[in-house]
């Protein structure tokens, strides 16, 4: 029930983005699609203090382009969160979808597990989290 809310939120959104002249809609990115596990990478082992690379695979369709990536870090928690574009202007929607690899820079500042959770949306447009765990040392 929510993931279907949350579908037609998304659209009626779009809809009214559309009819008021805005361009460009910025909304969090699919990063789960059709029978796969969503593809993110996080090291095992990190040190304090030391900026490290996170990387998540996400999907674009019609009128989708990539935008930012934020990073929320609190303790040994990062929230990664892709974000995309979806142009209003261009009424053309050719059939296609396109992976695009997004990365992140991510650094905790004490020892011990760390955890980075990815929010994106699956299939239905409902949110999803990923978690993966990184051991921090001095």
């Amino acid at each position: 029930m929510i993931p279907r809310l949350i579908s037609y939120l998304a659209a009626a959104l779009f809809g009214a983005a559309a009819c008021m002249g805005v361009d460009q809609v910025e909304f969090v990115a699919r990063i789960l699609t059709a029978g796969e596990e969503a593809l993110v990478t996080v090291p095992e082992r990190v040190a304090v203090d030391q900026s490290f690379e996170v990387t998540v695979l996400s999907f674009h369709g019609c009128r989708v382009e990539p935008g930012s990536v934020s990073v929320a870090i609190g303790g040994l928690l990062a929230t990664v969160t892709p974000y995309d574009f979806r142009d209003m202007t261009n009424p053309n929607c050719p059939s296609f979808e396109r992976e695009v690899l997004r990365r992140a820079q991510v650094q905790f500042n004490q020892a011990g597990t760390g955890t980075v959770a990815f929010v994106g949306t699956g299939l239905d447009d409902e949110l999803i989290e990923v978690v993966r765990m990184v051991t921090v040392s001095r």
